[in-house]
């Protein structure tokens, strides 16, 4: 009966994980960061207390299994990217000053030649 109850009550958080690649994808990371950490940690040579890299593992795993434990809890999926949209604008803008700068440079120039 209690391997049923078990089952019960995880069964939505499986099916979230199945449907949120979101998710998936910072859990298995964290996962492979936390191994990472692991065996660096296994080392012999390693201070366990100093060793930054081993410290930035760990972070970085931390950060990324809690980042797809909220994703599953709140069904959270890969955040847009905005940078596209904001490069074309200032291109664009960009343009916009270039081609103001090279008319009034033009009419600047037509009126230094004129009798």
């Amino acid at each position: 009966m209690r391997g049923t109850d078990t089952a019960s009550r995880f069964a939505p958080y499986a099916k979230q994980l199945a449907e949120n690649e979101y998710a998936r994808e910072n859990l298995r990371r964290g996962a492979e960061n936390l191994r990472a950490a692991y065996e660096r940690s296994q080392k012999r040579r390693v201070k366990n207390a100093k060793d930054e890299k081993l410290h930035h593992q760990l972070e970085k795993a931390l950060a990324q299994l809690s980042e797809g434990t909220r994703a599953l809890a709140g069904k959270r999926q890969k955040p847009k990217r905005h940078w596209p949209k904001r490069a074309a604008a200032v291109g664009l803008a960009g343009a916009a000053a270039a081609g103001a700068a090279m008319a009034a440079k033009g009419s600047r120039g037509s009126q230094d030649t004129a009798p």
